[in-house]
């Protein structure tokens, strides 16, 4: 199991459900619903068990729609051009490796290409974290060490042009590291994880041009100063006081003021 992420369905109408995704590197996505006794339903016919689809690539992160609407961000390791990916009626020219997808029928409903500058999409130029902004944007983060913000309402088919499945801003990162985990307050804030040394930076997607801050692993103690700052950042969370990071050795939380 690659990923995992769930969500109150309550907004889509179901009171007492609850939405569970997840992904693996074997490219199959799963989808489930919970009742109010932690019971697996089926998200469709209440057959008792996952429905799952094959992405025909690796996934690396997966995530559900704040709304509760059943619509869920996938971001794969970009190492497969197939169209005829079994999670999605609509393979969007290709499927990309961020890719939209409706878990109650398996339609795919649009797919977004992380391109380079001069407009080639590199093999292997994968997508590690995926996180919603809001229910119409999102962040994302991979191995091009760049950080991107799209509007998934221009990934849609009223608009399949090339230059509107390009991202809506996009931020490089300015050690060329690449990322592995990202998180948004829904408002203005995006804080990344990155693959060298327990890096997090803070973004405000109201400044286009660079990140805010940059927060360091301290090494608190001398003699484990190689464990303690060449983990990457395999997860992350935050709040209007603090944050949280996972490395691989330990939980870290971390204070803004």
């Amino acid at each position: 199991m690659n990923c995992i992420d769930s969500c109150s369905a309550a907004a889509a109408g179901f009171d007492c459900w609850r939405l569970v995704l997840a992904g693996t590197k074997g490219g199959s996505l799963m989808a489930a619903r919970l009742n109010g006794d932690c019971c697996v339903q089926d998200t469709q016919q209440n057959r008792g068990s996952w429905r799952s689809w094959n992405s025909g690539d690796r996934i690396y992160a997966c995530r559900l729609a704040p709304d509760g609407s059943g619509v869920a961000l996938i971001g794969c390791a970009g190492l497969t051009n197939a169209s005829s990916t079994t999670a999605g009626t609509d393979a969007a020219e290709g499927g990309g490796p961020l890719r939209l997808v409706n878990i109650e029928t398996g339609a795919q409903l649009a797919a977004g290409q992380p391109l380079t500058d001069t407009g080639l999409r590199r093999r292997g130029s994968g997508i590690r974290g995926v996180a919603f902004q809001s229910v119409s944007l999102a962040v994302t983060v991979g191995y091009d060490a760049r950080v991107r913000l799209w509007d998934l309402r221009m990934l849609g088919d009223g608009v399949a042009t090339q230059r509107h499945r390009l991202p809506a801003a996009v931020w490089e990162d300015p050690s060329d590291c690449a990322g592995t985990a990202v998180q948004a307050d829904r408002c203005h804030t995006v804080l990344v994880g990155l693959m060298q040394h327990g890096l997090v930076r803070l973004y405000d997607i109201r400044q286009t041009r660079t990140h805010v801050r940059t927060f360091y692993k301290g090494a608190h103690y001398p003699d484990c100063v190689a464990r303690l700052t060449r983990s990457p950042v395999y997860s992350l969370d935050f709040n209007a006081h603090c944050f949280v990071r996972g490395l691989d050795s330990e939980i870290n939380c971390v204070r803004f003021a």
